[in-house]
């Protein structure tokens, strides 16, 4: 997966620049026993990647309990688009909910950028919970939504803005 293929990149990265410490003298190691070092740094590293029993990377694993985590903790932050009510104070996005299927939650892209995606690229985010089945795409294949729903104020329905997507409130 392409996080393995990233993080044995940076691990030849630091072989290279082990070999060329220990051949301009920089190092006091042995150029062997450096480089079998690192190997062995590599090797500790993959084993528990490779013996995952979900199939999925420390990475993907942990994008996704990220996102469960915030939507367990703030599943309450969200506004009914239908019924409008007071804003809470972590006001995260707006839910509409459904009878016979799962709620649709739509978080503010402030919120999925800072919360959600929290110490993680941004694409491989999107991917992961895609994957999921939880993040959606638009019908132009897009990430964000644009979303119409009722004012408190004036009751009556207007834009509220572009959100991301989530069926339910964590993957099925």
């Amino acid at each position: 997966n392409s996080q393995t293929t990233r993080t044995a990149r940076l691990f030849a990265a630091a072989m290279v620049g082990i070999d060329l410490a220990c051949k301009f003298s920089i190092l006091t190691l042995s150029k062997a026993s450096a480089l079998e070092s690192i190997k062995q740094c590599f090797s500790d590293w993959i084993m528990p990647v490779q013996h995952q029993t979900n199939g999925k990377s420390y990475e993907e694993n942990a994008i996704e309990q990220t996102a469960i985590d915030y939507m367990s903790r703030h599943g309450f932050d969200f506004v009914d688009l239908e019924q409008p009510c007071q804003i809470p104070n972590n006001f995260s996005g707006y839910i509409k909910k459904f009878a016979d299927q799962d709620d649709e939650y739509y978080i503010f892209s402030s919120v999925f950028k800072n919360e959600i995606c929290k110490g993680f690229d941004e694409e491989a985010v999107k991917t992961v919970l895609y994957d999921l089945g939880w993040l959606q795409k638009n019908q132009k294949k897009r990430w964000q939504f644009q979303l119409y729903g009722k004012l408190r104020q004036s009751n009556k329905s207007e834009r509220l803005g572009y959100f991301y997507k989530f069926s339910g409130i964590c993957p099925k």
